[in-house]
């Protein structure tokens, strides 16, 4: 490192103007931020890959909530409604 390079970093520090650590956040909620602040944002294939399957695994979560999950409820009630019932 450069004396110079050490003084440019000093004066950023003494003025205020050097990057503090922040919280982490998640990708999403930079880009919304950037958006507020009227900040281009550059979308990567893979952040569009990861935003579909995100997409994807909810909108299965939700049919498995909907509907998979009353289906199965009622199927293994029966069952065990069959299986504890007297033999005749």
């Amino acid at each position: 490192m450069t004396s110079q390079f050490i003084r440019t970093v000093l004066v950023f520090v003494a003025s205020g103007l050097a990057l503090q650590a922040a919280e982490p956040r998640g990708i999403f909620a930079t880009y919304a931020e950037n958006r507020r602040q009227a900040v281009p944002n550059y979308i990567t294939e893979d952040l569009l890959l990861l935003s579909y399957g995100m997409l994807l695994d909810d909108a299965i979560a939700s049919t498995e909530q909907k509907t998979a999950y009353p289906e199965m409820k009622q199927l293994v009630e029966g069952l065990l409604k069959k299986d504890l019932a007297p033999a005749h």
